[in-house]
């Protein structure tokens, strides 16, 4: 995936309609930044993965940013009945070479103690944890790639390239 730069920017991503009301979502995928940025705005960020609800709204999502020279990866994770609130996890550094990361993602019960949670590994550690309220929330849509934050002004300086592989998703836990 390539963001030229400037006006040339635009969003790039694939799409897998195949999740069915999922209260467990569980998905892996190779990330390399190499030379990708969000540009020189330190609170402009690209959304790289994103599961969505059945009316579309995002119900979690790792996020990349480049701050000061360091590529670093978050979460996001919608809770409520209409997933309207949001909690963002911590930035967590990524390398340019490929890192595994991985979301495993659970919609909790409507009642008790135990909330939803979005944990976030990268190779194979974990990196964050969120909890909150999800139990409304279904997983419908998954996408792949830079999904939101682009920026296509002729001044952005949000450009390079960035690779994505290896892709797996289930409603089970993954290894």
């Amino acid at each position: 995936m390539t963001l030229p730069g400037g006006a040339a920017n635009r969003l790039s991503y694939l799409t897998d309609p195949t999740p069915s009301a999922e209260t467990s979502y569980h998905a892996s995928f190779s990330f390399n930044p190499n030379t990708l940025t969000s540009g020189a705005n330190p609170n402009s960020v690209l959304t790289l993965f994103e599961a969505r609800s059945g009316t579309g709204a995002q119900v979690f999502a790792i996020q990349f940013h480049r701050t000061g020279g360091v590529a670093q990866v978050r979460t996001v994770i919608h809770t409520g009945a209409t997933g309207a609130t949001t909690t963002n996890g911590v930035w967590v550094t990524v390398t340019d070479v490929a890192h595994t990361l991985q979301v495993d993602w659970f919609a909790g019960p409507a009642t008790g103690a135990s909330p939803g949670s979005l944990r976030l590994l990268r190779d194979g550690v974990v990196a964050s944890t969120q909890n909150g309220n999800t139990a409304a929330l279904r997983i419908e849509t998954a996408v792949l790639g830079v999904t939101a934050g682009v920026s296509s002004a002729p001044s952005s300086s949000m450009a390079g390239t960035a690779y994505f592989d290896s892709f797996v998703s289930t409603r089970f836990t993954l290894p």
